[in-house]
């Protein structure tokens, strides 16, 4: 049986606060680079995209469900869904000019690695199966949308933002902020406001008030 403590370390490689540390590395370091700036918006967009949409389906399954858990999909995994993203995207860019082999080779490893990351998540029973559904399909069409951008672009041969990324990512990792948890108590207050805003007591109370 595997420890716990084996799939914590494993999920926190999927940590939203780190990996958008991670993400902004790379745009800043494609964005220096003049001839590279288009990719930097796709991946700009392809990035935000990610978080909108995971930051919708949170918000979403929290009105729906009330706050609570009677949901079958209640909070849809940013681990997972901001992960595929992030991963498949620089597999996706730093494997451009190789050979096919190689690059099946890279697509597949990244792909089981996201898996047994989605996995981690349900070990730890933060996320059920239809929530990490949910996500890698969020992820999934951000990485279409990245894809779709990058066949326009010119393949690059320097590997220097590797490094600056895994130094980043090592400083974000050792940081322990979990971006996930932040989220949910983003879109969990915006939720009691919304709803407080709709009670009509609190509207008589503002009406008296004026």
């Amino acid at each position: 049986m595997v420890p716990q403590s084996w799939w914590k370390k494993l999920s926190e490689l999927g940590d939203p606060t780190l990996l958008t540390v991670g993400a902004l590395a790379l745009f800043m370091h494609l964005w220096l680079h003049g001839d590279r700036r288009a990719v930097a918006w796709h991946w700009a967009m392809a990035f935000g995209l990610c978080i909108s949409l995971t930051v919708a389906s949170k918000a979403f399954g929290y009105v729906v469900g009330g706050g609570a858990r009677t949901t079958l999909i209640h909070s849809p995994s940013g681990h997972v869904a901001i992960a595929t993203t992030f991963y498949g995207a620089c597999a996706m860019y730093l494997m451009r000019g190789y050979g096919r082999i190689l690059r099946i080779g890279v697509v597949t490893i990244t792909a089981i690695f996201v898996c047994m990351l989605a996995g981690s998540r349900i070990a730890l029973n933060t996320h059920n199966l239809p929530e990490i559904g949910v996500a890698l399909i969020i992820g999934a069409l951000c990485l279409g949308v990245f894809g779709l951008q990058l066949k326009r672009s010119p393949p690059s041969t320097d590997r220097r933002q590797l490094v600056a990324l895994l130094l980043l990512l090592v400083v974000a990792r050792f940081a322990r902020v979990d971006g996930e948890a932040i989220i949910a108590y983003g879109t969990s207050s915006m939720a009691n406001i919304s709803s407080t805003a709709a009670n009509p007591a609190f509207v008589e109370a503002i009406r008296r008030e004026k």
